[in-house]
């Protein structure tokens, strides 16, 4: 009853109190003057809250749930739709048309969690550029599947800033030798790969054939995974996201990371090429935290609607205490 209400009035609260975030606010990874270290500055950011993300993952760390359920994307309709890419300046964004790509969490096909966009987190070498660790391992590139609540909301932009509105699917990459362009999983990409070049300048964008969205799961173990409530991991560092975060790398080649690279930096780097666009891992429970999170770990099955809704409250209810 008392998560019901906090859910209610959350709902009613955000819908003002994000009406004045800082959608046009300037941020950086590399800065000094606007990087991560000073992110919690912005006005009305969560960037300083307590349910912030990335962290550091691990099996130790974790608590197994034998109720978390096979990962699923699926599509609907059969109309061959088109893809967009996009040079936001902080990352490449693959977007997706409406109504097309969905995830489902609990074995249900109900179009409960819609994707919207796809983006990649890298770094200036091999040995740093995913935002999450798994035990201890840091991998070069990180991609992450946005999904928005379409159950709840009726498009991403109603759902960013809004209780339980989000969830991200992190794959982790790691740099393998294979020479076969079809070993890895840029493949699935279509023409994916002849857009990432120095002349792909900001803001714009290409169109791409659709993809098979749903064949990123044969690249790993859709079985298991970690499950925890977070942020998004960019300004204004909201805390509705609700994390799984795939154990098993997937592969990619050093050229195709290489790619991501050489893609050309927005003004507000100290360089010249897009790389280190990661944020730095954030605690798990810092000192204050009003209610401890808990990341699960999966291995054969899921988070049944009840568990989903449990890790929703207490999103909810985090949110509401840092307001008052």
């Amino acid at each position: 009853m008392i998560c019901r209400w906090l859910f209610r009035l959350q709902i009613f609260g955000l819908f003002f109190f994000f009406r004045y975030l800082c959608n046009g606010a300037e941020w950086s990874y590399s800065d000094p003057n606007n990087g991560p270290d000073r992110w919690s500055q912005i006005p009305h950011s969560m960037c300083s809250g307590t349910y912030q993300s990335p962290i550091a993952l691990s099996r130790a760390s974790s608590v197994f749930s034998p109720e978390l359920k096979t990962i699923q994307i699926y599509r609907s309709g059969s109309t061959k739709t088109q893809n967009q890419i996009v040079n936001s300046g902080h990352s490449i964004v693959i977007q997706f048309p409406n109504d097309t790509w969905f995830v489902s969490f609990d074995g249900m096909f109900d179009k409960k969690y819609e994707v919207a966009q796809m983006h990649f987190h890298w770094g200036k070498d091999d040995e740093r550029g995913s935002e999450h660790t798994i035990d201890g391992r840091t991998y070069p590139l990180e991609g992450h599947i946005v999904l928005f609540r379409r159950q709840i909301y009726p498009n991403i932009k109603a759902a960013e800033s809004a209780v339980g509105g989000l969830a991200v699917l992190g794959i982790m990459h790691s740099v393998v030798d294979t020479q076969n362009y079809n070993e890895t999983i840029f493949s699935l990409y279509q023409d994916f790969g002849g857009t990432l070049n120095p002349n792909f300048a900001l803001k714009q964008s290409y169109t791409i054939d659709e993809f098979d969205l749903a064949k990123v799961l044969t690249f790993l173990n859709p079985n298991r995974y970690y499950r925890y409530p977070g942020s998004l991991t960019t300004p204004p560092c909201t805390e509705n996201v609700l994390w799984t975060v795939f154990t098993d790398p997937v592969p990619v080649t050093r050229v195709q990371v290489n790619q991501l690279r050489g893609l050309p930096s927005p003004s507000t780097e100290k360089h010249t090429s897009l790389y280190d666009n990661f944020r730095p891992l954030q605690p798990l429970n810092p000192e204050g935290q009003l209610i401890p999170r808990v990341v699960y770990r999966a291995a054969a099955s899921s988070l049944p609607i009840q568990s989903l809704t449990s890790i929703l409250c207490i999103i909810a209810v985090t949110q509401f205490s840092l307001r008052f």
